[in-house]
């Protein structure tokens, strides 16, 4: 299960043990990532060509996970390819998943995170470099 996917991952979460736990399951399965702790730090943080994915938390302050898609959709030229968003949340309520597809995200996790979620999230998104 080891690096089937490649790519550099950015991960959005307020919480240190989710952000810790994320980005090593990201790693084990192949990525390199990086954390912001909040939306306004990760919009800071994303360049063109930076990021092939972000996982994103949707209740975190300063900025939620909402906000921050909109911000990112609304922002992106429709030139350069789109940058898959997947919603992280523990809330997995019916109108939670419809705002995380009003804003544009692209799939839809539940916390706590596993493995086989995070790869069946992923592979609807981006190829895996092995079957």
């Amino acid at each position: 299960m080891r690096n089937i996917f490649s790519g550099h991952a950015l991960v959005v979460e307020d919480n240190p043990v989710n952000q810790i736990v994320l980005k090593t399951q990201l790693e084990i399965l192949g990525f390199t990532a990086e954390v912001a702790e909040n939306g306004q730090v990760a919009l800071d943080m994303i360049e063109p060509g930076k990021f092939c994915l972000i996982f994103m938390d949707i209740q975190m302050p300063v900025m939620g996970g909402i906000e921050c898609s909109e911000n990112i959709r609304k922002s992106e030229d429709e030139r350069i390819s789109h940058l898959p968003i997947i919603a992280v949340t523990a809330n997995v309520t019916v109108e939670y998943q419809n705002q995380c597809d009003d804003c544009g995200m692209n799939g839809f996790a539940k916390k706590p995170l596993n493995v086989e979620e995070l790869i069946e999230q992923i592979s609807s998104i981006i190829p895996s470099k092995s079957v």
